[in-house]
Formats: structure tokens, C-alpha cells, sequence
């Protein structure tokens, strides 16, 4: 065709072979990413802490003064013991918890999560909406990273 142009695009599967190549082998070594999420995760329950409940505000227990409670201290924060027991851990290299080590299900921690009689559920380990992005960043970064080299 006299007088058209066009533009010539040549894709070059070698190169790409070698790029998925290495993003595969990122995703086999997910440690060092799944690290990075549970230190997001634990800054957001941090947070959730700060704020004394997000995105709702956590219920206040009627009878907390009289059991010994500080006057002025944060819900859930009364000795700092809960807060300051929760950790982020890396389960081998396909997930990550953040929690509290402070005993089983009927635990002093599942009774806040879940609520148990009077007590009512305040949900200190929760990912907020606005973590997702941060978390889906670093999975990018992990992966993709090794492709940007």
C-alpha cells in the first residue's frame, strides 16, 4: 500500500521468558514481603488502638471504673498489656498473622475481638479499607520489583 505508514511493535519472548522467570522466583520467597504486611497490618492495629475502635468507636463498659480501671485511660489500654502483646508473624511462605498471644479462645483478647456476655466486641484486630492499598503496594513491589532490575 503506497503512501500508508504504520508502526512496526517486535515483542521479544526471550526477554520476557527471562522477566517472568524472574517475578516466579520472588513469589517463591514471599518472607520478606509477608513481613512488610504484617508490620502494615500492626501499625493499623495500632491504630486502632489510638482511636479507641475504627471505623466505629469502641463501646465503653458501665462497670470498668469501679473494677480498678485508671481514670482517663484509653479503652482497652487500662496496663498496656493487650496492646503491647500484639505481633505480627510470618506463617512459612504463604501468610502472616497479627495478633495476641494472651491465651485461647476464651482468652482476656478474644473476649475484647469477639465479645463474651456482657462484654461487648471491640475489634481491635481489624484491617481497615484504607490499609489494602499499602498491602497490595508491597506485594507489587515484591513481585515486580526483581523486574525493574
Amino acid at each position: 500500500m503506497a503512501g500508508d505508514r504504520f508502526i512496526k511493535v517486535e515483542f521479544d519472548a526471550k526477554r520476557m521468558s527471562k522477566l517472568l522467570a524472574r517475578a516466579e522466583r520472588s513469589a517463591r520467597n514471599m518472607r520478606p514481603c509477608l513481613q512488610e504486611i504484617g508490620e502494615i497490618v500492626h501499625a493499623s492495629v495500632m491504630r486502632n488502638f489510638e482511636a479507641q475502635g475504627r471505623p466505629r468507636k469502641w463501646k465503653k463498659l458501665k462497670y470498668t471504673r469501679k473494677r480498678g480501671s485508671r481514670s482517663g485511660a484509653k479503652i482497652l489500654q487500662d496496663s498496656g498489656r493487650m496492646k503491647g502483646s500484639i505481633r505480627p508473624r510470618v506463617i512459612g511462605n504463604s501468610g502472616v498473622e497479627v495478633g495476641t498471644n494472651l491465651g485461647g479462645s476464651n482468652s482476656y483478647g478474644a473476649t475484647h475481638q469477639f465479645g463474651r456476655g456482657s462484654i461487648p466486641a471491640r475489634p481491635y484486630l481489624a484491617i481497615q479499607n484504607e490499609d489494602w492499598p499499602e498491602i497490595e503496594d508491597a506485594v507489587q513491589d515484591h513481585i515486580l520489583g526483581n523486574l525493574r532490575r
